[in-house]
This record gives C-alpha cells, sequence and structure tokens, in this order.
C-alpha cells in the first residue's frame, strides 16, 4: 500500500496540470468610436495573453473555426473545454455598459465526467467573468449554458464509481487469497 501511495505521489509531481481551452467566435462585433470593435476576439485575446504571461495559469487557448471541430477536438482528447461566443456578443458586451440588466450568453461544452472539464470550465468562467467586468464594470455578466459531451451528463453516480468498485473487489480479493496461503502455511 504505502509503495502504491508513493508511485502515485511520484507521478502527480512529476506531471505538471495543464488544461486547453478552445473557443469559437461567432461574433459579429459592432461599430464603436474608434471603428469596428469585436469583443469576442478581445476575449480571446485576453485569455492568450494572462495564458503567456502567467505561470500560476497553467492553460492554452486556442481559436477554431467552428463548432464541430471544436468538438472533435474534445472527442480526441486534445482539449479540455469548449467556448462558444454568440453572434451578439459584442452587442450584448455594448449593451451591458449602459444597462445592468441584460445577460450575455455562452456555451461551454466539454465532458462532465473529466477533472480537467471541470477545472476548465470553472477557471474558463471567472475569466471571463473579470473580462467582462473590466469592459463593462458591472458583475452578474454571463448566462452559461453547459453542455455534456457524448453520454456524460447521462452517467449515474454508480456508472461514475464502477471503476473504482472494481479495483477494490481485486485489492479485497488478492487479500482473501494471501491469507488462505498464511493460514494454511500456519495450520501445516
Amino acid at each position: 500500500g504505502p509503495f502504491f501511495i508513493f508511485v502515485y505521489y511520484l507521478i502527480v509531481e512529476s506531471s505538471k496540470p495543464g488544461y486547453d481551452i478552445v473557443f469559437v467566435n461567432y461574433d459579429l462585433g459592432v461599430t464603436g468610436k474608434y471603428g469596428q470593435v469585436n469583443y469576442g476576439e478581445s476575449v480571446i485575446d485576453f485569455f492568450t495573453d494572462l495564458a503567456s504571461d502567467s505561470f500560476a495559469i497553467p492553460f492554452k487557448a486556442e481559436e477554431v473555426l467552428s463548432e464541430v471541430a471544436g468538438i472533435d477536438l474534445l472527442r480526441e482528447k486534445k482539449a479540455d473545454a469548449l467556448i462558444v461566443i454568440p453572434e451578439t456578443f459584442s452587442r450584448l458586451v455594448r449593451t451591458r455598459q449602459t444597462s445592468d440588466s441584460v445577460a450575455i450568453p455562452l456555451k461551454i461544452t466539454g465532458d462532465l465526467t473529466s477533472t480537467n472539464y471541470l477545472i476548465s470550465a470553472v477557471w474558463a468562467n471567472e475569466l471571463l467573468n473579470e473580462f467582462l467586468l473590466k469592459e463593462t464594470n458591472s458583475l452578474g455578466l454571463l448566462n452559461i449554458k453547459e453542455i455534456p459531451l457524448g453520454i456524460s451528463g447521462s452517467m449515474s453516480d454508480f456508472d461514475m464509481i464502477v471503476p473504482g468498485i472494481l479495483i477494490l473487489s481485486l485489492i479485497m480479493l488478492m487479500f482473501t487469497a494471501s491469507i488462505a496461503f498464511v493460514s494454511e502455511v500456519e495450520n501445516k
């Protein structure tokens, strides 16, 4: 037991976590005082700058052309979360700058059973709120709809713990078998 705990410790310590967030930007932008403004592009730049400027945030932001391409990356485990920026994002951010009654919808997609997705989604939510706070000077900005990837949204608690139960049963079987050998030697 202690040996396996030590090996697990070495594995965890030797690997640094990394989270890949993929964006699809459908934002059409709005015309501002200084020309065309696209807040969707600004969000992606915000994430990219944070990821490259800080060692404390171990994620990579990347833009893909379509939602289908992003979902393919999720299924291939080449990305952890997909954020879809709608066409009206810039218009809603501009409206939010003058009115607190507007919620900005975003879609985040990923495998709900993946720890990397959960961490990526929570982190992305906080960074999106930080970006929108900077742009609009108000709180409570996002209305995020989480979309499970594949069957991950329909898995029950039992389905999620079955692998652990199987491993535990194998360990208990090994203990029972080893005790049988020791008791046979002791009983001659």
